[in-house]
């Protein structure tokens, strides 16, 4: 409940920028996509003249919401390594097993990719 005033305060506020530490922490299933979908409406919500008003950077650790929402990707591996790119340059299998220390397997069903533990 905390989380979700908290996020609903920060978007009363209407930054330019929204800078999200773990902000899916705490919330269930139906909350963190009710979450994501909103801060994407947000973001891609067009003002005046058809420029964004809105950006967002969010910390994730989910990387199947992130392959789901995010148009940009920051991967950092732990040991100081970083990728950087489009969503299909970065979540790649094995990008991700070695950011994570454990292969994982990608798979694609209806359009969406879903990454799982080998």
């Amino acid at each position: 409940e905390r989380q979700r005033v908290a996020i609903a305060t920060l978007l009363a506020q209407s930054p330019q920028l929204f800078l999200l530490d773990e902000p899916l922490n705490h919330l269930d299933l139906h909350y963190q996509i009710a979450t994501l979908e909103l801060f994407r409406g947000v973001v891609r919500g067009a003002g005046k003249g058809g420029a964004a008003r809105h950006g967002a950077v969010m910390v994730l650790h989910d990387i199947n919401l992130a392959a789901r929402y995010a148009d940009h990707i920051i991967l950092l591996d732990g040991r100081g390594g970083v990728k950087a790119g489009d969503r299909d340059t970065v979540l790649r299998a094995e990008l991700l097993s070695e950011a994570f220390g454990h292969p994982l397997r990608r798979f694609e069903s209806e359009g969406r990719v879903v990454f799982l533990p080998d």
